[in-house]
Order: structure tokens, then C-alpha cells, then sequence
């Protein structure tokens, strides 16, 4: 697998009583394989309807599309919400990573946050990572992962295509 499609998954989208099945016609439509996509969810969209969405974000799981829990911490977590989740990757929000090297509050949120996620077996994803110093504090305490301008700011689509070919 090269890699996947990430599509944000809004509150509302999770709780519309024909979410399912627009997803399934979605595939079907595309012909596209749910193991390419990557669903992102906040931590707030499970607390509208706690079980109605673990269960909902089980059978997605089943079906082969990526879970993951985007911006995490910045919500009202719940560590028994948490433990019972069909998720694959937690998403820490970039608040926590800004000026890391600086700040100890937030080495030891991340580095628990890190152990938590491992002990849960769930793939953790640093957000907003800018600098080598906080890539290599992050690659100290065991991340899985990072996205942030780091590698790259954002950048017009035949930018990326040449990038790409590049490489």
C-alpha cells in the first residue's frame, strides 16, 4: 500500500441516518477500494452519539476503510471512549507539537499520549511538525508518523506533479 486518501468525516455526516449506505454507493459508483481511504474523525463527533458511532466506525473498519481520530486532545476525551474505538491512527493535534522542544506540558501530553496509543496498538500521527528539533524529540518518544510543513507547505497541484516526478 503506497498510501491513502485521508476524507474528513464532519459530526453531522456520522450521525445522518444514511451514512452507510451513501458511503457504500460511493464505492460502488467509483469503484474505488476502501482500503484507499482514510476516514478522519474528531474526538467531539463520538461524544453526539457515543455506542451509534463506535458501532458505525466498527462496520467502516470491517469493510476496509482507515479510521482515524483527527486533532486529538483539543476535544473532551474519554479514556473508556477511547479504549473501545475501532480506530487505526490517533492524529495529535498540532498544538501540542508548536515549539515542543520548549515547552515540558506539552513533551509530557505527547510522550503519554504516545505510550497510550502504542498500548492500544493504534498508529500515532504528529500534526503541524515544522522544525528537525521537534521531528527528532517526536522520533524520540516513538511516533509513528508526521505530516507538516516540514516536509513541505502547501503548494499548487503542478508543483506537486513535478515534485513528484522528481522523486
Amino acid at each position: 500500500m503506497q498510501g491513502r486518501i485521508a476524507v474528513n468525516v464532519s459530526a453531522r455526516q456520522l450521525i445522518h441516518p444514511d451514512f452507510l449506505k451513501k458511503i457504500e454507493l460511493l464505492l460502488e459508483e467509483t469503484n474505488c477500494n476502501p482500503e484507499w481511504i482514510e476516514l478522519e474523525i474528531t474526538e467531539s463527533s463520538i461524544l453526539e452519539n457515543p455506542q451509534k458511532t463506535i458501532n458505525l466506525l466498527g462496520k467502516l473498519r470491517d469493510k476496509g476503510f482507515h479510521i482515524s481520530m483527527d486533532d486529538f486532545g483539543t476535544g473532551y476525551s474519554s479514556m473508556s471512549y477511547l479504549k473501545n474505538l475501532p480506530i487505526h491512527k490517533l492524529k495529535i493535534d498540532q498544538s501540542f507539537i508548536r515549539n515542543i522542544e520548549a515547552e515540558p506540558k506539552n513533551q509530557l501530553i505527547v510522550k503519554t499520549i504516545i505510550a497510550l496509543a502504542k498500548g492500544l496498538e493504534i498508529e500515532v500521527l504528529a500534526e503541524g511538525v515544522e522544525t528537525i528539533e521537534e521531528l527528532d524529540l517526536l522520533n524520540l518518544y516513538g511516533i509513528d508518523s508526521i505530516q507538516g510543513y516540514y516536509y513541505h507547505k502547501p503548494m499548487p497541484l503542478k508543483e506537486i506533479e513535478l515534485l513528484l516526478q522528481s522523486n
